[in-house]
């Protein structure tokens, strides 16, 4: 009968808990996007409608923000990928 540690129990659980806290981060990095993008784009049309064309910048800083968020959540993805590859671990 194999006895594991309590360190290793630990190191496990340890490692588990730092898993669901990158599963659950990449959703709400891309809610948050959604918020900040609807936010600003409430803002801004408010100002167009005054006048103010704001409507490149705005593009623009959405496009810049979606592409920070995506690249943030494929780097979260591939760390997570490396972590639990299961076609590796069966080779």
């Amino acid at each position: 009968m194999n006895q594991i540690s309590t360190e290793e129990e630990q190191e496990e659980f340890h490692e588990e808990q730092d898993s669901l806290w990158r599963l659950a981060l990449s959703p709400t990095l891309w809610a948050l996007h959604f918020v900040i993008c609807y936010g600003a784009t409430t803002v801004f049309c408010a100002d167009h409608i005054l006048g103010v064309d704001y409507l490149t910048t705005l593009r623009l800083g959405i496009g810049l923000l979606t592409i920070g968020v995506l690249a943030a959540i494929v780097w979260l993805g591939w760390g997570a990928w490396r972590q639990w590859d299961v076609v590796r671990d069966r080779e």
